[in-house]
């Protein structure tokens, strides 16, 4: 296997989760397969393009996952100037191009997230942590602290918590 030195049932013990089977997590074992014939990172995963952050803090790539969601309010903010200083809106093509990243690469970062913590000797998907839940949190909060009360932009998305 090209650059990820790892077995596909080390793969399919780190990937699964209790309650899964081999059944279930066929498209990834699929991917692995094809990685490893091929070495072509791009794959389709629905995942990604539905669920965006919230389909890699579920993998429990809590780094890839902030990542995104800091993109996600760039997104915001450039929404929120452009529409309301030029009168464009250019959300539907940084949100589009947005998925389509991440639901062309996403089984790769995860087939190399995967890799390098089986190489770290994690030969499962770590549990999912409150405090990096809570540290996510409190990052969009305090982004909106800042779009809202600093730069005094309305932050154009509102949660009810």
């Amino acid at each position: 296997m090209k650059n990820i030195n790892i077995s596909k049932k080390e793969f399919f013990n780190f990937v699964k989760e209790p309650h899964e089977t081999e059944a279930t997590l066929s498209h990834y074992l699929g991917y692995f397969d094809k990685f490893a014939a091929t070495g072509r990172k791009a794959n389709w995963n629905w995942g990604p393009f539905v669920y965006g952050p919230t389909w890699f803090f579920y993998r429990k790539m809590y780094l890839y996952a902030n990542v995104l969601a800091f993109w996600w309010f760039l997104i915001a903010i450039l929404w929120t100037y452009f529409n309301k200083h030029l009168g464009i809106d250019i959300t539907i093509l940084l949100v589009t191009s947005f998925h389509v990243i991440t639901t062309v690469f996403g089984d790769y970062a995860y087939l190399i997230f995967a890799g390098k913590n089986i190489k770290r000797g994690n030969t499962t998907s770590a549990t999912c942590s409150l405090f990096l839940v809570c540290s996510w949190i409190l990052s969009f909060w305090l982004l909106r602290f800042l779009v809202e009360k600093i730069w005094l932009i309305p932050f154009p998305v509102q949660f009810p918590f």
